[in-house]
């Protein structure tokens, strides 16, 4: 009599998650969530430069933690990546000041004219044929992610196209800054423009890539101008 009460108890609480095929609908909408955690461990024993004889090898674990939230729906998409990069011990166990990094990663919205043409625009990691050339240095913890807005076309049949630009300020805190585009961080882009095109078919493919970048000279505030062009095939 114990057994089959419980059988038949077992069987109401489970009666909630039965789903009838015939309710199994698709939707055009998806909301997805994703961690990821990478802990690295390194071991750097003349890594860079020869190490000295009377110098220690060096050794820490370093972990990536990743939060992505995904929208898509049929003429839109959204993407928010928020990540933390840290040093294992690299602060005290109770502490009111953290010295990881802390970011968004990226933010971008995506919206979609057609079938083929696009509109990508904010916060977003830029990851071409074999990212040697414009990739999102995923090898590194923080990674790279740009500041862009893009147009992209996608013809069904094998070829792309893509076309961004960029342009960076740095230190501008609102309303004070009011003259100048003067940009003060070295190293990086002040303002990029670029066109991918790729056409692949049966995992056999050709891209060119025609890149402009401009970097603030700081001797007359004045901006250099460079540009690449790049041939990539691959079988």
């Amino acid at each position: 009599m114990k057994r089959a009460l419980l059988f038949v108890m077992a069987a109401i609480f489970a009666l909630p998650c039965v789903v009838p095929a015939q309710q199994q609908t698709a939707s055009d909408e998806s909301f997805t969530i994703d961690i990821e955690l990478r802990p690295r461990f390194e071991f750097r024993n003349g890594f860079k430069e020869p190490i000295g004889r009377d110098e220690n090898p060096a050794a820490f674990t370093e972990q990536r933690s990743r939060l992505n939230l995904n929208y898509t729906a049929p003429s839109l998409d959204l993407r928010l990546s928020v990540q933390d990069v840290r040093i294992w011990g690299n602060h005290n166990q109770i502490y009111k000041q953290d010295p990881a990094l802390t970011n968004v990663y990226e933010a971008w919205a995506r919206y979609h004219f057609s079938g083929k043409w696009a509109v990508k625009a904010g916060r977003q990691a830029l990851l071409y044929d074999n990212a040697r050339f414009m990739g999102n240095l995923d090898w590194a913890q923080q990674g790279r992610s740009h500041d862009a807005l893009l147009i992209e076309y996608r013809s069904g049949d094998g070829f792309r196209a893509d076309a961004g630009a960029t342009f960076n300020q740095s230190g501008v805190i609102e309303p004070s800054r009011l003259t100048d585009t003067y940009y003060p961080l070295a190293g990086n882009n002040k303002s990029m423009q670029y066109v991918w095109l790729n056409y692949t078919k049966n995992q056999t493919g050709v891209s060119v890539l025609l890149h402009n970048d401009g970097r603030q000279v700081a001797a007359d505030s004045s901006v250099a101008w460079r540009q690449t062009t790049g041939l990539h095939a691959f079988t």
